[in-house]
């Protein structure tokens, strides 16, 4: 009987041992009712195809389980906040906070660029490789025809940036200011970010975290000059232009016809880039050093 205890501690042991990896993944009761809720809410209203649904599920759980992808993230994050810090210890020390009742254009640039640090993170995380050798599910499975790498990284950057404008920047906003302030605030920044996440996604053709790293380029010094610029337009621009429309809250259709230009523009140029990459890519080829003319053809 003993030896038959033993055996059978030992089997049962194995089994539950083996099903441990499998139990850590289950939430705990009630959570999966209500990520299923979550997950419905979405599919009905941003994610409509089977792709953008597949595609936007992977790129969240990795994002949340990665370690290496959250403290990227974080650092982006953390440069928006030193950079508000010292943008909110200038307007203390010096400038006043509010004007006429109306925030300063200083402060105003605090929401607008933890959100331009976080979306700006987001494209620079999104790149990232998870686990190379995984990737062989997608190339197997997916068209490489498909164009939908851009809607979904624009749909999953503005569901990761609105709880926070919404759920954050208002309250704090209608808290500070007055409700009246804070809506048409964040009405606005939601319509800039908008525009922006556009942008950021033109002429992607990645599924995220499934592609190798962007290979080193030449212009790479540009970038971050243009990271740096973008970030003055985004933040410190933008509070000014946002200051005055409050001023006069009736300023605020000024913005919708500068927003539908953005639009237009974007989409302009992502319909002059979808003719020459309209593929799916999972390997960045490296730069060309010698241009060719390709004058053999003819």
């Amino acid at each position: 009987m003993a030896i038959v205890a033993v055996v059978a501690y030992a089997v049962s042991y194995r089994t539950h041992f083996m099903r441990i990896p499998e139990r850590i993944e289950l939430p705990p009761n009630g959570t999966l009712g209500r990520h299923t809720r979550l997950w419905s809410m979405l599919d009905r209203t941003m994610l409509r195809t089977a792709f953008q649904r597949a595609c936007y599920r992977f790129a969240i759980k990795t994002l949340l389980r990665s370690d290496r992808h959250c403290l990227a993230l974080g650092a982006a994050f953390g440069v928006g906040i030193v950079i508000s810090s010292q943008t909110l210890f200038y307007a203390f020390s010096g400038n006043a906070i509010l004007v006429d009742g109306i925030p300063s254009a200083d402060v105003l640039s605090i929401p607008l660029t933890l959100t331009y640090c976080l979306m700006v993170g987001l494209r620079i995380v999104l790149d990232m490789p998870a686990e190379l050798r995984a990737n062989w599910v997608f190339k197997f499975t997916l068209d490489a025809d498909i164009q939908e790498s851009r809607a979904l990284v624009t749909r999953l950057m503005l569901s990761l940036v609105f709880p926070w404008l919404w759920g954050v920047v208002l309250p704090s906003c209608g808290f500070l200011w007055g409700w009246k302030i804070a809506l048409l605030y964040t009405l606005v920044v939601t319509g800039c970010c908008i525009v922006f996440a556009q942008a950021l996604a033109l002429r992607c053709r990645k599924v995220p975290f499934a592609c190798t790293y962007p290979k080193f380029k030449n212009h790479a010094v540009l970038s971050v000059l243009a990271c740096a610029a973008g970030l003055f337009v985004f933040a410190k621009a933008i509070s000014t232009l946002i200051r005055w429309t409050l001023s006069k809250p009736i300023r605020v259709v000024v913005f919708l016809p500068l927003m539908l230009l953005g639009l237009l523009i974007v989409r302009q140029m992502h319909k002059a880039t979808i003719d020459i990459d309209n593929q799916l890519i999972f390997e960045e080829s490296p730069a060309v050093a010698v241009e060719l003319l390709g004058l053999s053809g003819s």
